[in-house]
């Protein structure tokens, strides 16, 4: 009888760690789920209101694709470096998560980020000339997983030569997982 409750005992707790190392990915996928159905409510959980500091950019990229009073209200955060609050994000979740940033996320070869700890899409496009595509990396020391959105662009001159630098670029999104749960923590540009 004690080896059964043993047994039963160390099988329980072998489940109950398993399940616990795939809680992020499975919350990851809930929010890539969440972001490509537009579900506000569902993809909120994943950031703790507000956030004095979302991270140095944050508002500017959201502004890239943006058009009119839109645009012209998140210059306006940036310039002010204004607090992500629960109200802005469901007002600007569409410029938060724009279009590069859902179709890379969509393609990111979620079950190799789990079993590797890292994972990429890459050379997507939509017009041949800017590239665009996601890493993912999870670091179990510090409990963290970065999602980064690269990209270039292959956009000649006149003189059909490649603009300096090739205009590449990195949009780094820190998530922390903290008592279990995945929550955005920072975002980072560079390029």
């Amino acid at each position: 009888m004690k080896k059964t409750i043993l047994y039963l005992s160390l099988f329980l707790f072998a489940n109950t760690t398993k399940a616990f190392a795939q809680s992020w990915i499975d919350q990851l996928r809930t929010f890539r789920d969440a972001v490509y159905q537009r579900d506000k409510e569902k993809a909120k959980q994943f950031f703790n209101f507000p956030m004095s500091d979302p991270g140095d950019g944050f508002w500017e990229v959201a502004e890239q694709d943006a058009k009119g009073d839109t645009r012209t209200h998140l210059e306006r955060l940036h310039e002010k470096q204004y607090a992500l609050t629960e109200e802005l994000f469901i007002l600007y979740f569409d410029q938060i998560f724009y279009k590069t940033f859902v179709k890379s996320f969509l393609k990111l070869p979620t079950k190799m980020l789990y079993e590797k700890g890292e994972a990429g899409v890459v050379d997507l496009t939509d017009d041949k000339i800017n590239f665009y595509g996601m890493s993912a990396r999870y670091d179990s020391a510090d409990n963290t997983l970065t999602l980064s959105v690269i990209g270039r662009s292959e956009e000649k001159d006149e003189n059909g030569e490649y603009f300096e630098g090739g205009g590449e670029y990195a949009y780094i999104y820190r998530f922390r997982i903290i008592n279990g749960q995945l929550k955005f923590d920072k975002f980072y540009r560079a390029g």
